[in-house]
């Protein structure tokens, strides 16, 4: 439901939650090793993701990105939302255009259940919350 574009600006920003802040920026570079994805391919989101002011970044020797504390407090669909547009939640679960509850596919019962609940979580989660989260060990971003 979520596309690997989402995935990853999703790790990113809490990747940077946790790892940089405004005395402390982090590249782009870090973040990719950091959460194990390409350079090239993040750079694109990161851009996307500052232009939407959901996280900041400044240029030169000692730029880098890192969040601001009202971006902190953002949900995890603002990010969604940046990359993707929402309609990707709605998507159906075949790939057909016109399935709807007036016109369904096989699986839009079983799925809508699922979609509703990831609307939810995503919306429910501060960035800041699901830092703290990490911190302590709760949860994990990498694949360590």
């Amino acid at each position: 439901m979520l596309s690997k574009s989402s995935k990853y600006a999703i790790r990113a920003v809490l990747y940077i939650g946790i790892n940089a802040s405004p005395l402390n920026k982090i590249s782009p570079r870090e973040i990719a090793a950091g959460i194990q994805v390409p350079t090239a391919y993040l750079a694109k989101l990161l851009q996307v993701l500052t232009k939407r002011n959901l996280i900041s970044g400044t240029r030169g020797r000692q730029g880098g990105f890192f969040l601001k504390d009202a971006q902190r407090l953002q949900t995890l669909i603002a990010i969604v939302d940046a990359i993707d547009g929402l309609a990707v939640l709605g998507e159906c679960t075949l790939g057909l255009t016109t399935c709807s509850n007036q016109h369904p596919c096989p699986f839009h019962a079983t799925t809508a259940v699922f979609r509703e609940a990831l609307v939810y979580e995503l919306s429910s989660h501060t960035i800041d919350e699901l830092c703290r989260d990490i911190v302590t060990g709760n949860v994990r971003i990498d694949d360590y």
